[in-house]
């Protein structure tokens, strides 16, 4: 469970903020910088596939290596905005809106797993939703139905929170500046 504290994703987080500051304090000079953030993720990609077929070991665990080839990917959509990629597949607007609640997501996904079970273990214990708990054995067994209500609960859930808390929020920068 510890691999899921913050601490431990300070790579991704420093990652992204470094190509995040070359894009909007750099924009001229990232167009030079553009293979420092994309080569790694090229590298690492190649290493990932050797390593998940059994040709190199992995060393380095798969969050690290998903980090530097996220934001590999993530360069080469900043540098090339006008890619089939950039602009249908990261421009369709229901990737957009999950963008825009993502941080919601970060902080409650490894929550609603846990919330679900309570809730189920409730039902049973109380004899309540009878209807629901015909479901029972597809749900406690956390296979595609159980994770399926998690991801519809967890973006009705970031969803709320984003309009109810984060946007609010964000509009106080303002008076920060």
């Amino acid at each position: 469970m510890a691999e899921v504290l913050t601490p431990t994703c300070m790579q991704a987080f420093a990652s992204g903020g470094i190509l995040a500051y070359f894009h909007v304090e750099k924009g001229g000079e990232f167009h030079q910088l553009k293979y420092h953030f994309m080569i790694p993720g090229l590298i690492s990609f190649a290493y990932l596939i050797l390593g998940l077929n059994g040709v190199l070991p992995l060393y380095v665990d798969l969050r690290t290596i998903m980090s530097i080839v996220m934001v590999g990917m993530i360069a080469f959509v900043l540098i090339d905005s006008t890619s089939f990629l950039s602009l249908k597949i990261l421009g369709n607007p229901i990737l957009v809106f999950l963008g825009k609640i993502s941080y919601g997501v970060y902080l409650f996904h490894n929550f609603v797993p846990v919330l679900m079970n309570a809730f189920l273990h409730k039902l049973e214990k109380n004899n309540f939703g009878s209807e629901i708990l015909v479901y029972k054995e597809h749900l406690y067994n956390q296979g595609i139905l159980f994770y399926s209500i998690c991801f519809c609960l967890l973006i009705l859930m970031t969803t709320i929170s984003f309009y109810i808390i984060e946007q609010p929020v964000n509009k106080l920068k303002r008076y920060f500046k």
